[in-house]
């Protein structure tokens, strides 16, 4: 029996199989061999362990027991025709194991009561057959798995869950083109191809299908479906640990939808002010693309834990755990731009500048990170004295921060600078200096006059020196021009209007 719910997607966390929590230590011990090395595998064993009170050395006296009882069947079929051998086996395990159709059976149920679905039965008769050597296919649907005993060959379909002789039937010619037929007539099988590879191959197309399941994919089918039997008993915690470990075997886009969903819900539901269901946060990481989502949410969990410092590390430690690189480096980006945030409001600047170097070192697209390292960066160089040496500190700063000059506080700053150096060097008549910064100034200020507040007061003591330097050089005409150049970067500056009065008068 497969118990089913419609799905969309498949997709598998390569770390999962670190956080599953096995209820034995037969079942971690056996599998961890098969994740290790997938050649290490025992069908009977790997079913065997759901139920946790079985020891391995238990479980190999009950394979032993069923290898005792094949031994002789195999003899007893030898000379028999495929169809023959099949029926045999089929009654014979079904009158020794198979007492009870039981929709919701495990595998261990088989031995200890006689219990069985179509998975377990399966599961039973594949294994018998490779012990005899009968070729045979799994066939999986939506609601169902059976054998195909002696596939391309007389094709024995084996319905596990019928005992007597209706298990095993072969599908008569006159049957399978009367069935070929009425499905070319419902155009579910197209008459062309019909043409081209005939009844038998159409109708096992249509019916079987070109897919074969693998043994190893009943193992992750009955952890699929005690995982579904637990969701319908809302208990999410242990249908979730088997999701993990169907996954292991199994790659199902029904089982990836279901563990997501799972996720979803205990992301929505679980308080996490308790830090172990934080778990619950990495696992959706893990399944989902909502990384708005995400961001939003971990802020939020790292909020209700500050500023408890153990708890902070358990988060900041758990998000090694989610698998996509990009991903996990935006989310340590989130935690180091909220340590940010929270320094910065206590105005503690250098131990802002530091989480948010970190943040940025994580995510250098974050705007936010951006804004607090130009901020706290910034305002580090407003400490000593102007001078050329502070042009070269900020000519520093932007190659180690590119984004620098995007930010108004820094290049505000920066206007700052150069309204003190231009009137230190036009008061000391170096004129060659002094223009040089002005020129700097009047791009800065003109290609952001709009956008940033420049200090009018500095612009204005700038301009008075320059217009004060032309003075006493007596070129009013040059102090007048660009003394009107200041008035339109500062306009109605009372420092540059003072000298543009005195200088007019000077021209009379």
């Amino acid at each position: 029996m497969f118990l089913c719910v419609t799905a969309f997607s498949y997709s598998q966390n390569i770390k999962s199989t670190q956080r599953i929590k096995y209820k034995s230590l037969t079942e971690e011990a056996i599998h961890n061999r098969f994740i290790k090395d997938s050649t290490d595998f025992h069908l009977i064993k790997s079913l065997m362990v759901i139920d946790s009170s079985y020891t391995e050395e238990q479980i190999d006296f009950k394979i032993n027991d069923l290898d005792d009882f094949i031994l002789p069947l195999a003899v007893k079929i030898q000379n028999l025709s495929n169809e023959n051998k099949i029926k045999l086996i089929y009654k014979s395990v079904h009158d020794k194991y198979l007492r009870k159709y039981k929709i919701e059976a495990f595998f261990p149920e088989i031995f200890s009561s006689g219990q069985y679905n179509c998975l377990t039965a399966t599961a039973l008769y594949s294994y018998v057959f490779d012990k005899i050597n009968i070729p045979y296919q799994i066939k999986e649907t939506p609601t169902h798995v059976y054998l195909i005993a002696y596939p391309n060959a007389e094709n024995i379909y084996i319905e596990t869950t019928l005992p007597g002789e209706a298990g095993s039937f072969i599908i008569s010619d006159k049957l399978t083109k009367e069935s070929v037929d009425e499905l070319v007539k419902l155009k579910l099988i197209d008459a062309q191809r019909l043409v081209e590879v005939g009844y038998s191959k159409a109708y096992e197309e249509y019916f079987y299908g070109d897919q074969n399941a693998k043994k190893t994919e009943l193992v992750g089918i009955q952890y699929y479906n005690k995982m579904v039997i637990q969701m319908g008993q809302l208990n999410l915690d242990l249908a979730y640990q088997n999701a993990l470990k169907s996954e292991v075997y199994y790659k199902s886009q029904r089982l990836s939808f279901l563990k997501k969903s799972i996720a979803s819900h205990q992301v929505d539901n679980v308080l996490f002010t308790n830090i172990d269901n934080f778990y619950w946060f990495v696992e959706f990481a893990n399944l989902t693309d909502d990384f708005e989502f995400l961001y939003g949410k971990l802020y939020r969990i790292i909020s209700s834990h500050y500023p408890n410092t153990t708890n902070l590390e358990k988060i900041k430690n758990s998000l090694e755990d989610v698998v996509d690189i990009k991903l996990r480096n935006k989310l340590y980006s989130v935690y180091y731009l909220f340590h940010a945030e929270k320094e910065l409001d206590y105005q503690k600047e250098k131990t802002a500048l530091k989480y948010a170097e970190k943040a940025y070192e994580f995510d250098s697209e974050n705007i936010n990170s951006q804004n607090i390292i130009s901020r706290c960066a910034t305002k580090s160089m407003v400490v000593g004295n102007i001078s050329q040496l502070k042009i070269k500190e900020m000519e520093l700063m932007v190659k180690k921060y590119p984004f620098i000059e995007q930010f108004g506080t820094f290049n505000a700053y920066k206007g700052y600078v150069l309204c003190i150096l231009i009137s230190m060097e036009f008061s000391k008549n170096n004129s060659t200096l002094g223009n040089k910064y002005l020129n700097e100034l009047n791009t800065l200020v003109k290609k952001y006059k709009n956008e940033i507040d420049f200090d009018h007061s500095a612009l204005g003591a700038a301009y008075g020196e320059i217009g004060a330097f032309y003075y006493r050089q007596k070129q009013y005409n040059v102090a007048l021009r660009l003394l009107n150049e200041g008035n339109v970067l500062s306009p109605n500056n009372e420092q540059i209007l003072r000298k543009i009065k005195f200088v007019k008068s000077a021209l009379k």
